[in-house]
């Protein structure tokens, strides 16, 4: 009987992830390819990393990305090897979907598509890049300077034909971000007024020049843009997070005197650690629903330079270690951290990969560990 129940269950998974595929809007065939691709090769940890110093990484449920000063590394939560991509961009930024990513250099002209066997595609601009992004039905945008305009948004389909473009007189565009679906646009816009910062936030439709949804903010900048929900984007701003419901009409804010240090997303929920600049023994963990809502908060007695999340769990890089919490700001774990220690990425709800110069190392960091 027991064998029977887990052939029907595997029979419901398999008949789900063939809808699945079937409905995804790139197709299924690059769905299942990038699925493939997923399982990765090698031996996993220990990874011997080639010569580059590691910039950033980022990351999804179920892969990361290492952006180094020569390369980007993509690799599974085992440790294989998915690809790797050379670069000669001297501020290099990949920004990734589910089986597709995009990547490009900060003021450069050249952008690359890929998925995760190889380039798919090349754009060549006529002017530097400000900021693009990437959703999972393959829509991309592409922000840069332009001719006769402060700056534009071009927004390329799947097939990498144009299909909307968005120009800005006056104002310089300094974050895009398109929503899930690939049905939205999203743009900051600075400008200088009276010496200080003028930031405007705009959702587009691709059916007209016009917002559908604008908002203004005097003497502050939003530094990032994230999409949490089909009607929800997130703004950070540098003392405050914003949740924008643009069908409904809301704003939920949540202003604080510690600054917004480290913000990620991750499928259902926006994870931010403030500081205080002058008081690096004290950070304040905040976690939000992607509709918004302020689940949990709590404060961690140290600076925090890195942070991941997986499962309901926090693992944080602070001075000196690795701390592990619960969603609620519970301490189950802690372990020193080694002095060459630049980023880490959870891979289960107990492990994490320790990215240092040059190696990728796996922690375990057990709930029945002592607390230090």
């Amino acid at each position: 009987q027991l064998y029977l129940i887990s052939g029907v269950v595997l029979f419901v998974l398999l008949i789900a992830y063939i809808i699945l595929a079937v409905l995804h809007p790139v197709g299924v065939i690059e769905y299942i390819k990038a699925a493939y691709y997923s399982i990765g090769s090698g031996n996993g940890y220990n990874i011997e990393l080639d010569e580059g110093k590691p910039l950033y990484t980022t990351g999804d449920d179920s892969r990361y990305y290492v952006v180094s000063s020569n390369s980007v590394d993509c690799f599974n939560k085992n440790g294989k090897s998915i690809f790797e991509k050379s670069h000669s961009f001297s501020k290099p930024v990949i920004k990734h979907a589910e089986t597709r990513y995009i990547l490009y250099g900060q003021g450069e002209s050249v952008l690359y598509v890929g998925d995760f066997s190889k380039t798919i595609h090349t754009k060549n601009l006529s002017y530097g890049i400000i900021a693009a992004d990437i959703s999972d039905s393959g829509v991309y945008a592409i922000a840069s300077k332009s001719d006769g305009y402060s700056s534009s948004v071009v927004v390329y389909n799947k097939n990498h034909e144009k299909i909307f473009e968005w120009f800005s007189s006056d104002k310089v565009i300094n974050a895009i971000e398109l929503s899930k679906n690939g049905k939205l646009l999203a743009i900051s816009t600075l400008e200088v007024v009276d010496g200080k910062y003028q930031s405007e936030f705009s959702i587009l439709n691709f059916k007209s020049a016009d917002p559908i949804y604008s908002r203004s903010y005097a003497d502050d900048v939003i530094y990032q843009i994230y999409s949490t929900d089909t009607n929800v984007f997130c703004t950070v701003l540098s003392d405050n997070i914003e949740f924008i419901n643009h069908k409904k009409g809301t704003v939920s804010s949540y202003k604080s005197d510690y600054s917004v240090n480290i913000v990620k997303h991750t499928d259902d929920k926006i994870i931010a650690v403030r500081s205080v600049a002058a008081n690096q023994d004290e950070s304040t963990v905040e976690i939000y629903k992607k509709n918004g809502e302020l689940l949990h908060s709590f404060k961690v007695d140290n600076y925090i330079s890195d942070f991941s999340f997986k499962s309901n769990r926090i693992f944080l890089l602070g001075l000196h270690d690795v701390y592990k919490y619960s969603i609620e700001g519970e301490l189950l774990a802690t372990t020193p951290a080694d002095y060459d220690l630049l980023f880490l990425e959870a891979i289960s709800s107990n492990n994490v990969a320790l990215i240092k110069n040059s190696s990728i190392t796996k922690l375990t960091l057990s709930q029945t560990e002592e607390k230090q």
